[in-house]
């Protein structure tokens, strides 16, 4: 039985590792340390920022279908960038959320009058 968002050495299931753990090297290094949202902007002039000032984010939203450990869907990005971006993907699952409600035949929403 696997755990969402762990790898487990082979052979060896007692020994969860989260992926971030190893993905966020790889994505870190792979990125260069620069955020790939904003680029240069983020950090001044072209100056990789420290590990700890840099996150690592889902290109395509794990909601949207984004795959959690497909180094392909994973970037670098500054905490603000991450912030700003996460708050646009929040806004658009709620507002496809509601776009999406039908009403059920005797259930009632507001605004909405079934049958």
């Amino acid at each position: 039985m696997g755990h969402r968002g762990y790898l487990a050495p082979m052979g060896n299931h007692d020994d969860w590792v989260p992926l971030s753990k190893v993905l966020r090297p790889i994505v870190l290094e792979r990125d260069g340390h620069l955020c790939q949202i904003a680029g240069p902007q983020c950090e001044g002039p072209g100056e990789p920022l420290p590990p700890s000032e840099l996150e690592v984010d889902h290109i395509v939203p794990l909601f949207q279908g984004g795959a959690l450990a497909d180094l392909d869907n994973l970037q670098a990005v500054c905490r603000l960038c991450h912030e700003r971006k996460t708050t646009v993907e929040l806004g658009y699952r709620r507002r496809s959320r509601t776009r999406t409600k039908t009403p059920r035949p005797g259930w009632r929403w507001e605004g909405l009058t079934a049958g």
